[in-house]
């Protein structure tokens, strides 16, 4: 044992697991990548199954992804209708508190058109691919674990951005 703490920072919490997670659902709603027509409707199916364990309302026609972005007791589903990006969110630990003022709070749904969502997704991630991924590097490679491969992750996110970029900016 070296002292050093064993952490897995691929795990909850990670900054870079956030944004690896908002790029996938990115490519997944746009069928891209891997995502086949056949695979997005299968991975939609076990989304929709998720949702209604959760009592979240989603439409049978829709696509759907599922994901907790890395948040302990948190579950996000991105509903695509349409053009518009329906993200349907459940917050386990205040659907258990007794607190008043957050009586009813734990789950919601935010509407957005879903271009605007993955320009948005897409300019936070090369923020933090540019201001936050080197000083996480430096901490992962420093503190934590320094034969990790960690610095070379940055090409994988930035493979996911590269492939939705082109798409979004593609003439139609």
């Amino acid at each position: 044992m070296d002292g050093k703490p064993s952490v897995d920072y691929t795990l909850e919490g990670s900054p870079y697991g956030v944004f690896q997670e908002l790029l996938e659902c990115c490519l997944f709603l746009l069928g891209l990548d891997e995502y086949t027509e056949e695979e997005v409707r299968k991975i939609s199916s076990f989304a929709k199954e998720d949702a209604q364990y959760w009592g979240v309302s989603v439409k049978e026609d829709t696509i759907v992804f599922y994901t907790n972005l890395l948040i302990s007791w948190m579950h996000f589903f991105f509903e695509l209708d349409g053009d518009i990006l329906k993200i349907h969110y459940y917050n386990d630990i205040l659907a258990h508190t007794d607190c008043p003022e957050f009586k009813g709070r734990h789950r919601g749904v935010v509407e957005v058109p879903l271009k605007e969502f993955i320009e948005d997704a897409v300019s936070l991630a090369e923020e933090y691919l540019e201001k936050v991924f080197p000083l996480e590097t430096e901490i992962v490679i420093t503190k934590l674990k320094p034969e990790s491969d960690f610095p070379n992750w940055k090409e994988k996110l930035k493979h996911k951005l590269n492939l939705i970029k082109e798409a979004l900016y593609r003439p139609e």
